[in-house]
């Protein structure tokens, strides 16, 4: 499959867009035990929103910020409440190649997913899409808590894992000469009539966040005429 998303400035695919048409994929979306899971999860009446592949390219392969799916609500479920979120969706996640740390496995904090929604950040990420993050103070108050750990779920090849949209996860960058690819799978009960007017407003702002931050990045430079070596200069 040609990617549709490669890591900047490089060659390596990063992202091939959403699988869910593709009939390849039906031996994820038509596995009985997967189904039986999810209706046990959510019940008789639920379809797959989508099926992404997740390359990590060797030595470069990006992080992923600690977030929550319910983040990009109003981007996969748009007009979708907290609580419809949290009891009639649910995400999976299949490694195709063993993890680590090392090669950027997934880590996630036990029991965030309790914690309801977390006070988010926007940012702009490697590939220079808009993301949201947990702040990083508030990252530290939850793992200091007596129920909440963050863990490297050390999973390997095959492995299938159930989990809630407010579950807090993310990941470490591939510092490894292997590939790490996996598939990040989003499960929804059916009906579901996403509001396209949310849609268009939430695309805007997240276009619109990117731009701007890159406007006002360069409004410092030239303002300022700064120059990010200066301390470097040869006497």
């Amino acid at each position: 499959m040609p990617p549709k998303l490669l890591v900047p400035y490089s060659k390596e695919a990063w992202g091939y867009g959403n699988c869910i048409d593709f009939k390849e994929f039906e031996v994820i979306s038509h596995n009985s035990q997967i189904l039986q899971s999810l209706k046990n999860i959510l019940g008789d009446n639920f379809e797959f929103n989508h099926i992404m592949v997740n390359r990590k390219a060797p030595w470069i392969g990006p992080e992923v910020e600690y977030h929550q799916e319910v983040f990009n609500s109003k981007t996969f479920a748009p007009g979708a409440h907290l609580n419809e979120l949290r009891e009639k969706w649910c995400q999976i996640y299949i490694p195709l190649d063993s993890e680590k740390s090392s090669n950027g496995g997934l880590r996630v904090i036990t029991n965030s997913h309790l914690l309801g929604e977390l006070k988010s950040e926007d940012m702009v990420n490697q590939n220079y899409s808009h993301k949201r993050r947990v702040p990083a103070n508030v990252l530290s108050e939850v793992v200091n808590s007596d129920d909440c750990e963050l863990k490297d779920l050390d999973l390997q090849a095959g492995d299938c894992l159930f989990f809630s949209p407010l579950l807090v996860h993310g990941s470490p960058s591939n510092g490894t000469p292997n590939e790490r690819v996996s598939l990040v799978i989003q499960v929804r009960v059916e009906p579901f009539v996403p509001n396209n007017s949310i849609f268009e407003k939430e695309v805007e702002y997240r276009n619109s966040f990117i731009i701007d931050s890159f406007l006002k990045n360069k409004e410092e430079i030239d303002e300022n005429n700064k120059n990010k070596y200066s301390d470097f200069k040869s006497k």
